[in-house]
């Protein structure tokens, strides 16, 4: 086992950091997928609601 002193010092504030870190990670974890489902429905419903697209999508039969 070597007896030379760590050549870093531990930083302060690493603890914190680390721990906003984890807490975005979680959020985006949980979130994100609610977050790209929402804007899925977002944009169909704006295409339904889009006259234009709907009488496009119509067969002219």
């Amino acid at each position: 086992m070597s007896t030379h002193p760590p050549t870093c010092a531990p930083r302060e504030g690493a603890g914190a950091l680390t721990a906003v870190a984890a807490a975005v990670r979680t959020v985006w974890c949980c979130a994100g997928p609610l977050i790209v489902g929402g804007a899925g429905l977002g944009i169909t419903g704006a295409a339904l609601h889009n006259a234009w697209l709907v009488t496009v999508g119509r067969s002219s039969s």
